[in-house]
């Protein structure tokens, strides 16, 4: 059985494999990379593709191969990913203080968007909101 990754803990309640993360990457070559080795697609099909984001309570990040086709996120969201396996939009441009996307994105590529991956789980809130500075 191959460990997938030291850091990563597959989570129960969701319909398909979510692992927690410490980090999401932050560059396409390390977004292949974790693609692979989830073995998400990377052909035209545009499902299954590889994603990591936040949960929508901000407790932990997660990653996975979303089931669906790839959603385009509008500009000023993140995506976060529900217990329902769906992929939501969380309207960023009112609470970040910097790193909110300023145009549409396919949610498949977010390591563009690092902000939207870095939270603070104890407050449960994005690195990047006013209110949500760590002491």
């Amino acid at each position: 059985m191959e460990v997938l990754h030291p850091q990563m803990t597959e989570l129960d309640g969701y319909t398909i494999p979510v692992f927690s993360v410490n980090e999401c990457p932050d560059d396409e070559f390390s977004w292949q990379k974790a693609s692979k080795r989830l073995n998400c697609s990377s052909d035209s099909s545009l499902k299954y593709r590889y994603h990591c984001v936040s949960n929508t309570q901000r407790t932990s990040l997660v990653e996975f191969c979303y089931d669906a086709t790839r959603p385009l996120v509008q500009k000023g969201n993140c995506m976060e990913l529900a217990q329902s396996t769906t992929l939501n939009q969380y309207a960023c441009n009112q609470s970040f203080r910097f790193g909110c996307p300023q145009t549409y994105y396919y949610s498949d590529v977010s390591f563009k968007y690092p902000f939207c991956t870095l939270i603070e789980t104890s407050k449960k809130c994005y690195i990047a909101e006013s209110g949500c500075l760590v002491q």
